[in-house]
């Protein structure tokens, strides 16, 4: 029996294109929290969006150094927890590590209704575009 390669369960794997293959998640103990999407805005911008209801954006932090993307989360708790009858919105911390492909940083982020959007682009270095080279005539 032939089985394939395929990406392990912590690995996402969008399928666009090759940027997009290289962008991972490695969560605390494998969670599923808060989830998001990754979406592609054109050949070189993509959007990572979180679902960070119930965080303020004093309570949200990204970091980014070298190839790695973090998003943190902490609220501090200080609701009374006896006026609730049932409390099923998760305001626990979280931790969201995403590591990017080469060349590729955020350039910005914006929280709104409770999503986390930070917008990725793919920067080609100068020295790895393609150049014209000049024919002389002899």
């Amino acid at each position: 029996m032939h089985t394939q390669n395929r990406p392990s369960f912590h690995s996402a794997s969008v399928g666009f294109d090759r940027l997009m293959s290289m962008i991972s998640d490695f969560s605390d103990a494998g969670t599923n929290y808060p989830p998001y999407n990754i979406s592609k805005s054109d050949d070189r911008s993509y959007r990572i969006t979180i679902a960070a209801a119930g965080f303020s954006i004093d309570e949200i932090e990204i970091t980014h150094h070298q190839d790695r993307l973090e998003v943190k989360g902490a609220k501090a708790d200080t609701e009374d927890m006896s006026s609730f009858l049932h409390r099923g919105i998760s305001l626990r911390p979280f931790r969201r590590n995403f590591v990017l492909e080469e060349n590729t940083r955020p350039v910005g982020a914006e929280f709104k209704d409770g999503l986390l959007h930070i917008d990725l682009e793919h920067v080609i270095p100068e020295e790895k575009k393609a150049r014209t080279v000049n024919i002389r005539a002899s």
